[in-house]
């Protein structure tokens, strides 16, 4: 069991989908997940070949220290309950 959204800067066909997730545990206990992106992965049908370009990021930010923190972006997934 996981959580997943997929998001696109504008939705036109051919720029990146973001797909940050949040996994059993944390959906469980209610724990925020923030996931970094590369502000590099914004492409859109001008400068790729992709036919659908997708990054998943990561959630821990010491993978990504090549990248100083304004060349990255978040997204942050915070679970709550459900009540009827």
């Amino acid at each position: 069991m996981q959580a997943r959204a997929t998001l696109k800067a504008t939705g036109a066909k051919g720029e990146t989908r973001f797909v940050p997730n949040i996994y059993p545990e944390k959906l469980v206990a209610q724990q925020a997940e923030i996931t970094y992106f590369a502000k590099a992965s914004y492409l859109d049908d001008e400068v790729t070949t992709l036919d659908n370009p997708v990054s998943y990021g990561r959630t821990d930010r010491s993978k990504m220290t090549h990248l100083r923190d304004d060349e990255l972006f978040t997204i942050t997934l915070t679970p709550k309950a459900a009540t009827p």
